[in-house]
């Protein structure tokens, strides 16, 4: 999700005509709104749609490394994409089968995110009761 994200946030400040379903929507939504500031006038419009677009971009990406470590940033992640998707939804009504794509694939990585969190906690109450710290000991 990360890569392809960036690769549209990439073909969006190219104005390619082509770009993939499956990606976050805050930072491509962030980069056509750079573009179309752009078209009205002022080029700085392109230059702010692509710092504010890398924000998501980095966070995502971040979390995604230091969840390996530190379980809380799937929660993290999972809190921010749950964002993500109520902005696609937002956004998303006569989009076409394009859309229906992406909210399909909104709704996987939820529920891996979500599973991720739920493996977690069940791992935190299994260490709590091996270790004789948690509230049945």
């Amino acid at each position: 999700m990360i890569i392809l994200t960036l690769v549209n946030v990439i073909l969006i400040s190219f104005e390619a005509d082509v770009s993939f379903p499956f990606s976050a929507f805050l930072p491509t939504m962030l980069t056509a709104v750079g573009q179309a500031g752009a078209a009205e006038g002022s080029s700085a419009w392109r230059i702010v749609g692509l710092i504010l677009a890398a924000f998501p971009i980095l966070i995502y990406a971040g979390c995604w490394i230091l969840a390996k470590k530190y379980r809380v940033f799937l929660l993290i992640a999972l809190i921010l994409f749950v964002f993500d998707t109520l902005l696609l939804l937002l956004f998303s009504f006569g989009g076409g089968v394009s859309m229906w794509i992406d909210i399909v694939f909104h709704i996987w990585v939820l529920l891996s995110l979500f599973a991720g969190v739920k493996a977690w906690r069940k791992l935190s109450t299994l260490k709590e009761v091996a270790y004789g710290t948690g509230p049945t000991s």
